[in-house]
């Protein structure tokens, strides 16, 4: 089996919720319920949720955890606490928890691409390359414009099946998506379009 590279690595696990330094991959967060269930949290719940996602978004996902999971427990309903909390688990490489908050979340709504693209980067991270393709494409068959997922794919194809050719349409999706913001991947990808002209010439 091949091994996966140092940039695989050090970047996947951050490539769910918020842009970051190594990959600038994005996604986004869900604030409230996905399950046709009212959640409703009081302004103390809301304050703790609201720092919770910041914490997330600084890098700071250790933090998260504690009120994700009193919000997650006292409302069960509430998809967002428990698709945050998984994320929030996956950077710390917690990954049992991590996969038991996203079976949570499938339970609340099996219609949610965000969940479909945590268990795809849990699959990564064990090693179970088949069942990660198969959630990201899953999380696009759900949210065909979903930049998070067409990334982890096309990163995945990169560095894992070293397959350039799928990798650059959906590295160029992604950032069809990102409206140019990731300069970083732009660069990485005009690369590999180069490396692919002189293996075709």
């Amino acid at each position: 089996m091949k091994k996966l590279n140092r940039k695989f690595f050090t970047c996947f696990i951050f490539a769910l919720i918020f842009l970051n330094s190594c990959s600038n991959a994005p996604s986004e967060t869900r604030k409230g319920a996905a399950s046709g269930k009212s959640v409703e949290l009081n302004a103390d719940e809301q304050k703790f949720y609201q720092d919770a996602l910041e914490a997330i978004k600084s890098n700071e996902a250790e933090r998260a955890i504690q009120p994700l999971v009193k919000i997650s427990n006292d409302h069960p309903a509430h998809i967002g606490a428990w698709i945050n909390l998984a994320n929030s688990y996956l950077k710390v490489a917690k990954i049992n928890e991590a996969e038991n908050a996203t079976t949570h979340a499938k339970n609340l709504n099996s219609k949610v691409a965000e969940v479909y693209n945590l268990q795809g980067l849990i699959a990564v991270h064990k090693g179970d390359y088949a069942n990660a393709e198969k959630n990201y494409q899953q999380a696009l068959q759900i949210k065909e414009n979903y930049p998070a997922a067409h990334y982890n794919l096309a990163l995945l194809y990169d560095t894992y099946y070293q397959d350039l050719d799928r990798a650059i349409v959906q590295y160029d999706r992604y950032l069809q998506l990102s409206d140019g913001t990731d300069k970083k991947t732009q660069g990485w990808v005009d690369e590999l379009k180069q490396k692919v002209k002189r293996r075709n010439k």
